[in-house]
């Protein structure tokens, strides 16, 4: 696909870090200036950004926009919630079902992301 592997065992971690760099708009480069050094004179020397490189992002991006064509309402389940910060209630909230029901649509999005970059490392090799 495009050389780029993930280790699919880490598919929350992975799909954590894309919800961040979404959130953080860090594949949109505005040219605006890091935060960083004023986090540092608060006291906070973690990063602001997310740990996955933009190429990574983009490739767990595409394959969330894959899910959504194949079913919309896991692959905007798998959306609200990583894009909310693994918020289960606000997500359930968001799509209008109960609890149980945003959850089993996350775990199985989830579970398809995971087989989906399996594909993609065997095909890369």
């Amino acid at each position: 696909m495009t050389g780029i592997t993930l280790v699919s065992n880490d598919t929350v971690y992975y799909l954590e870090q894309w919800g961040l760099w979404a959130r953080t708009g860090a594949g949109e480069k505005l040219n605006y200036p890091s935060i960083q050094p004023f986090r540092r004179l608060l006291g906070g020397d973690t990063p602001v950004g997310p740990a996955i490189t933009d190429d990574q992002a983009l490739m767990i991006d595409g394959v969330i926009g894959q899910l959504t064509q194949l079913d919309e309402k896991i692959g905007r389940a798998i959306v609200v919630y990583y894009g909310n910060n693994g918020n289960l209630v606000r997500t359930a909230e968001k799509l209008g079902v109960h609890r149980d029901k945003a959850r089993n649509w996350v775990d199985a999005g989830t579970v398809w992301v995971q087989c989906s970059l399996d594909v993609d490392a065997v095909r890369d090799l």
